[in-house]
């Protein structure tokens, strides 16, 4: 099978490239990336294996490699086969990820780390730094893109990539990313539709399963956080 890409769509996903091995879609927002212990029936797991399934394929199954929140839009790589999932698995140091993130108030540095050990609270479930050595090590990397009208576009990279790194980082550094109802408290905007989280991951990077070239996807900023960007007043 030839490469292919941007053909199907669906309320899950867009198709961004097809091969023999591997399957790269953008997740819209809202989706769950695997069923939780509730058995959710729409997936993009399950949306993707039916999308396999549905022509004359070898394979009939999107085997998980990495996950989004389900508030998160963005990049997912599936392999197509178990043989593939274990080979990005094995060398996923070498993969590449950034986010655009828009987020409350101007920040002020350029760009800067956040570094913490994360932990769960056992109440919420939701995830805090420590500020101890218990938890999970957790490196963010980030850098302004433009600031706006009471908010900031950032470009992200994760160093580590932990359950809701993002989200809970720019939240203790003081500027939780729009539309978060569970980090962000009352991180609002007034153009900003709350409706949508304001995390998508744009750039995804990663040496193929099979021949080890090194495959580059970029889906640029989603067309709601451009009107955003390119509707609020700059900030000089």
């Amino acid at each position: 099978m030839s490469p292919s890409g941007g053909r199907h769509q669906s309320r899950a996903f867009q198709l961004v490239f097809e091969d023999e091995d591997v399957v790269v879609v953008d997740k819209a927002a809202g989706v769950l990336t695997v069923p939780t212990p509730r058995r959710e029936r729409f997936t993009l797991v399950d949306e993707v294996s039916r999308y396999l399934s549905r022509s004359p394929r070898i394979t009939k199954e999107a085997f998980i490699v990495h996950r989004l929140d389900r508030e998160t839009s963005g990049l997912v790589v599936f392999g197509k086969s178990p043989r593939a999932r274990d080979r990005l698995c094995e060398r996923w140091s070498e993969h590449q990820r950034s986010y655009a993130a828009v987020v409350a108030g101007i920040v002020i540095d350029d760009e800067g780390t956040i570094g913490s050990r994360l932990v769960t609270d056992a109440r919420s479930l939701t995830r805090r730094s420590s500020g101890t050595d218990a938890g999970e090590e957790a490196i963010t990397l980030f850098r302004v893109l433009q600031r706006v009208d009471s908010a900031t576009l950032l470009s992200v990279v994760l160093q580590t990539g932990k359950r809701n790194q993002i989200r809970v980082h720019l939240r203790e550094r003081g500027h939780p990313i729009l539309g978060d109802d569970r980090y962000g408290g009352v991180a609002l905007h007034r153009r900003w539709d709350d409706r949508r989280l304001g995390l998508h991951a744009q750039l995804l990077a990663f040496p193929h399963p099979r021949t080890a070239a090194l495959l580059r996807f970029d889906t640029g900023l989603p067309p709601t956080f451009a009107a955003f960007v390119d509707g609020a007043r700059v900030k000089r």
